[in-house]
Protein backbone atom coordinates (compact mmCIF):
# COMPACT_ATOMS: atom_id res chain seq x y z
CA UNK A 1 0.00 0.00 0.00
CA UNK A 2 1.45 3.42 -0.96
CA UNK A 3 2.67 5.34 1.94
CA UNK A 4 0.41 8.65 1.65
CA UNK A 5 -2.45 6.13 1.98
CA UNK A 6 -1.53 4.67 5.05
CA UNK A 7 -1.05 8.04 6.74
CA UNK A 8 -4.54 9.65 5.32
CA UNK A 9 -6.28 5.41 7.15
CA UNK A 10 -3.62 6.66 10.18
CA UNK A 11 -5.02 10.28 10.54
CA UNK A 12 -8.79 8.81 10.35
CA UNK A 13 -8.36 6.41 12.79
CA UNK A 14 -6.52 9.12 15.21
CA UNK A 15 -9.44 10.57 14.15
CA UNK A 16 -12.25 8.45 15.94
CA UNK A 17 -9.40 7.74 18.73
CA UNK A 18 -9.40 11.21 20.07
CA UNK A 19 -12.59 11.95 20.01
CA UNK A 20 -13.43 9.66 22.32
CA UNK A 21 -10.83 11.15 24.41
CA UNK A 22 -11.73 12.69 27.78
CA UNK A 23 -9.71 16.41 27.49
CA UNK A 24 -9.87 20.04 26.48
CA UNK A 25 -8.70 21.53 23.39
CA UNK A 26 -5.18 23.15 22.44
CA UNK A 27 -4.19 24.63 19.30
CA UNK A 28 -0.77 25.06 17.74
CA UNK A 29 -0.34 27.17 14.15
CA UNK A 30 2.19 29.00 12.14
CA UNK A 31 1.76 32.00 10.16
CA UNK A 32 1.46 29.87 6.93
CA UNK A 33 -1.50 29.62 4.84
CA UNK A 34 -2.66 26.66 2.92
CA UNK A 35 -3.30 27.76 -0.14
CA UNK A 36 -6.95 27.89 -2.09
CA UNK A 37 -8.32 24.33 -1.99
CA UNK A 38 -5.90 22.71 -0.01
CA UNK A 39 -6.36 20.65 3.05
CA UNK A 40 -4.18 20.23 6.55
CA UNK A 41 -5.17 17.75 9.59
CA UNK A 42 -3.20 18.17 12.84
CA UNK A 43 -3.26 16.22 15.75
CA UNK A 44 -1.83 17.77 18.89
CA UNK A 45 -0.72 16.39 22.20
CA UNK A 46 0.16 18.46 25.24
CA UNK A 47 1.33 18.06 28.87
CA UNK A 48 -0.11 20.68 30.90
CA UNK A 49 0.78 22.22 34.39
CA UNK A 50 -2.06 24.19 35.81
CA UNK A 51 -1.45 26.66 39.07
CA UNK A 52 -4.23 28.35 41.08
CA UNK A 53 -3.55 30.75 43.47
CA UNK A 54 -6.20 32.77 45.37
CA UNK A 55 -9.81 32.43 46.40
CA UNK A 56 -11.59 29.46 44.56
CA UNK A 57 -14.88 29.14 43.14
CA UNK A 58 -16.99 26.66 41.10
CA UNK A 59 -17.25 24.43 43.87
CA UNK A 60 -13.84 25.09 45.16
CA UNK A 61 -12.34 23.66 40.91
CA UNK A 62 -10.71 20.72 43.20
CA UNK A 63 -12.52 18.08 40.25
CA UNK A 64 -12.63 21.04 36.95
CA UNK A 65 -11.00 19.19 34.78
CA UNK A 66 -9.83 22.25 32.54
CA UNK A 67 -8.43 24.15 35.36
CA UNK A 68 -7.12 20.90 37.75
CA UNK A 69 -4.27 22.09 39.11
CA UNK A 70 -1.86 19.07 38.34
CA UNK A 71 0.21 17.20 35.31
CA UNK A 72 -2.64 16.62 32.32
CA UNK A 73 -2.30 14.69 29.32
CA UNK A 74 -4.58 16.36 26.69
CA UNK A 75 -5.14 15.69 23.00
CA UNK A 76 -7.56 17.26 20.39
CA UNK A 77 -7.63 16.95 16.21
CA UNK A 78 -7.86 20.07 13.94
CA UNK A 79 -8.87 20.25 10.36
CA UNK A 80 -8.28 23.13 8.34
CA UNK A 81 -8.86 24.56 4.35
CA UNK A 82 -7.57 27.30 2.43
CA UNK A 83 -10.55 29.20 1.01
CA UNK A 84 -7.91 31.61 -0.75
CA UNK A 85 -4.36 32.21 -1.06
CA UNK A 86 -4.67 33.85 2.05
CA UNK A 87 -7.24 32.75 4.49
CA UNK A 88 -7.83 29.43 6.30
CA UNK A 89 -11.38 28.33 7.69
CA UNK A 90 -11.06 25.14 10.20
CA UNK A 91 -12.94 22.88 12.50
CA UNK A 92 -11.00 21.79 15.81
CA UNK A 93 -12.52 19.24 18.37
CA UNK A 94 -11.97 17.09 20.91
CA UNK A 95 -13.89 15.38 23.41
CA UNK A 96 -15.62 17.94 25.72
CA UNK A 97 -15.27 20.89 23.15
CA UNK A 98 -15.61 22.07 19.87
CA UNK A 99 -15.29 25.14 17.33
CA UNK A 100 -14.15 27.13 14.36
CA UNK A 101 -11.05 28.60 13.70
CA UNK A 102 -9.81 31.27 11.48
CA UNK A 103 -6.41 32.17 9.83
CA UNK A 104 -5.79 35.37 7.80
CA UNK A 105 -2.13 35.81 6.63
CA UNK A 106 -1.16 39.87 6.16
CA UNK A 107 2.87 39.58 5.37
CA UNK A 108 4.54 37.18 3.58
CA UNK A 109 8.35 38.13 2.75
CA UNK A 110 10.90 36.35 -0.02
CA UNK A 111 13.28 36.56 2.86
CA UNK A 112 11.77 34.00 4.67
CA UNK A 113 8.99 36.67 7.41
CA UNK A 114 5.37 35.96 7.46
CA UNK A 115 2.61 37.23 10.18
CA UNK A 116 -1.06 36.42 10.33
CA UNK A 117 -3.42 37.26 12.74
CA UNK A 118 -6.02 34.21 14.00
CA UNK A 119 -8.50 33.13 16.78
CA UNK A 120 -11.36 30.52 17.05
CA UNK A 121 -14.18 29.87 19.06
CA UNK A 122 -14.91 27.15 21.33
CA UNK A 123 -18.16 25.95 23.23
CA UNK A 124 -18.90 22.81 24.87
CA UNK A 125 -18.38 21.25 28.46
CA UNK A 126 -16.55 20.11 30.88
CA UNK A 127 -16.52 17.26 33.57
CA UNK A 128 -17.18 18.03 37.09
CA UNK A 129 -15.46 15.09 39.53
CA UNK A 130 -16.79 15.49 42.78
CA UNK A 131 -14.57 13.17 44.38
CA UNK A 132 -11.26 14.10 42.76
CA UNK A 133 -8.94 11.88 45.21
CA UNK A 134 -11.27 8.94 45.96
CA UNK A 135 -10.50 5.78 44.41
CA UNK A 136 -13.54 6.62 42.13
CA UNK A 137 -11.80 9.20 40.62
CA UNK A 138 -11.85 7.07 37.27
CA UNK A 139 -15.59 6.61 36.94
CA UNK A 140 -15.89 10.63 37.14
CA UNK A 141 -17.69 10.91 33.95
CA UNK A 142 -20.39 8.88 35.25
CA UNK A 143 -20.31 10.11 38.88
CA UNK A 144 -19.82 14.05 38.32
CA UNK A 145 -21.76 16.61 36.71
CA UNK A 146 -21.24 18.89 33.92
CA UNK A 147 -20.62 22.89 33.07
CA UNK A 148 -20.72 24.75 29.96
CA UNK A 149 -18.11 25.81 28.68
CA UNK A 150 -17.67 29.15 26.05
CA UNK A 151 -14.38 30.34 24.84
CA UNK A 152 -12.98 32.86 22.17
CA UNK A 153 -9.26 33.61 21.75
CA UNK A 154 -6.99 35.67 19.25
CA UNK A 155 -3.36 35.21 17.73
CA UNK A 156 -0.97 37.13 16.53
CA UNK A 157 1.88 34.55 14.43
CA UNK A 158 5.24 35.28 13.44
CA UNK A 159 6.81 32.57 11.58
CA UNK A 160 10.25 32.12 10.68
CA UNK A 161 11.57 29.69 7.55
CA UNK A 162 15.21 28.50 8.16
CA UNK A 163 17.15 25.78 6.34
CA UNK A 164 14.94 22.77 7.44
CA UNK A 165 12.33 24.47 9.17
CA UNK A 166 10.44 27.06 10.64
CA UNK A 167 10.00 28.74 14.25
CA UNK A 168 6.92 30.31 15.29
CA UNK A 169 6.13 33.00 18.06
CA UNK A 170 2.24 33.14 19.14
CA UNK A 171 1.20 35.85 21.35
CA UNK A 172 -2.43 35.73 22.47
CA UNK A 173 -5.56 36.58 24.64
CA UNK A 174 -8.14 34.20 25.64
CA UNK A 175 -11.27 34.61 26.93
CA UNK A 176 -13.12 31.77 29.22
CA UNK A 177 -16.83 31.42 30.12
CA UNK A 178 -17.29 28.37 32.16
CA UNK A 179 -20.45 27.60 34.24
CA UNK A 180 -24.31 28.31 34.90
CA UNK A 181 -26.55 30.17 36.97
CA UNK A 182 -25.11 32.19 39.77
CA UNK A 183 -22.22 29.53 39.99
CA UNK A 184 -19.97 30.32 37.28
CA UNK A 185 -16.20 31.63 36.23
CA UNK A 186 -15.21 33.97 33.83
CA UNK A 187 -11.64 34.81 33.09
CA UNK A 188 -8.91 36.23 30.41
CA UNK A 189 -5.44 35.22 30.01
CA UNK A 190 -2.06 36.43 28.46
CA UNK A 191 -0.89 33.23 26.40
CA UNK A 192 2.16 32.88 24.62
CA UNK A 193 3.52 30.07 22.68
CA UNK A 194 6.51 29.41 20.70
CA UNK A 195 7.64 26.04 18.43
CA UNK A 196 9.79 24.75 15.54
CA UNK A 197 8.41 23.30 12.59
CA UNK A 198 10.22 20.51 10.80
CA UNK A 199 9.18 18.61 7.59
CA UNK A 200 9.27 14.72 7.71
CA UNK A 201 7.75 14.62 4.21
CA UNK A 202 6.47 16.15 1.05
CA UNK A 203 3.31 16.25 3.03
CA UNK A 204 3.77 15.74 6.73
CA UNK A 205 5.81 18.39 9.20
CA UNK A 206 6.20 17.64 12.66
CA UNK A 207 5.84 20.66 15.60
CA UNK A 208 6.94 20.85 18.56
CA UNK A 209 6.67 23.84 20.86
CA UNK A 210 6.04 25.63 24.49
CA UNK A 211 2.83 27.19 25.85
CA UNK A 212 2.05 29.32 28.47
CA UNK A 213 -0.77 31.80 29.74
CA UNK A 214 -1.67 34.10 32.89
CA UNK A 215 -5.14 35.04 34.12
CA UNK A 216 -4.89 38.80 33.77
CA UNK A 217 -8.89 39.56 34.46
CA UNK A 218 -11.20 37.52 36.21
CA UNK A 219 -14.63 38.65 36.97
CA UNK A 220 -15.30 39.23 40.50
CA UNK A 221 -12.83 36.46 41.84
CA UNK A 222 -9.53 36.75 43.69
CA UNK A 223 -7.64 34.18 41.95
CA UNK A 224 -5.00 33.89 39.80
CA UNK A 225 -4.50 31.03 37.14
CA UNK A 226 -1.41 30.14 35.22
CA UNK A 227 -0.70 27.21 32.95
CA UNK A 228 2.57 25.95 31.04
CA UNK A 229 2.32 23.06 28.47
CA UNK A 230 5.04 21.42 27.02
CA UNK A 231 2.99 20.10 23.49
CA UNK A 232 3.52 18.16 20.27
CA UNK A 233 2.19 17.88 16.88
CA UNK A 234 1.66 15.66 13.68
CA UNK A 235 0.32 17.39 10.70
CA UNK A 236 -0.59 16.54 7.20
CA UNK A 237 -1.40 18.58 4.21
CA UNK A 238 -3.15 17.88 0.98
Amino acid sequence: MHPIRLVRMAIVGMLFALMSACVPVFWMEDAQTLGPGRWKISATASMQQVELEGKSSLKDLKGLLILSPEENFNWDIHIAYGLTDRFDLGVVSSYYTAGLTGKFRLIQLPEGHAFALGGRVLGGHIVYDPFPESKWHSYLPLLGSSFPLLSWQTYAFYTHCFRGGRVTLQPGWSYFYIGRDNDYLNFGTATLGIHVSVPLHQHITLHIGYHGSKSLYVYNRALDIKTSSLRSSLSYSF
